[in-house]
């Protein structure tokens, strides 16, 4: 049997995989013009790693589930190592 989680549900549980592998998520919106010729409102939320002097801008998504995949991804041991391999070519 398969769970079906709310999307509020699903966006903590991205937030706290992204806090637990140094990244952080943040929620933006924008206006776009709708089908019938009014303004939609429209989320994305974007994915950072913390660094320092500046965060390292990892993606951005406009699903939840896409989000959940990204920080999946981008917080797994591979991931990881190899950013820490490269991180002089920033």
């Amino acid at each position: 049997m398969v769970a079906n989680y709310s999307d509020a549900t699903k966006l903590k549980q991205a937030q706290l995989i992204a806090k637990e592998g140094k990244c952080f998520v943040v929620e933006r919106s924008e206006f776009i013009q709708g089908k019938t010729g009014g303004m939609v409102r429209r989320f994305y939320w974007i994915l950072y790693r913390e660094d320092w002097p500046r965060n390292f801008y990892i993606g951005k998504r406009t699903t939840i589930d896409g989000l959940l995949t990204m920080v999946r991804a981008a917080t797994s041991e591979n991931a990881v190592r190899t950013q820490e391999k490269f991180a002089w070519a920033k």
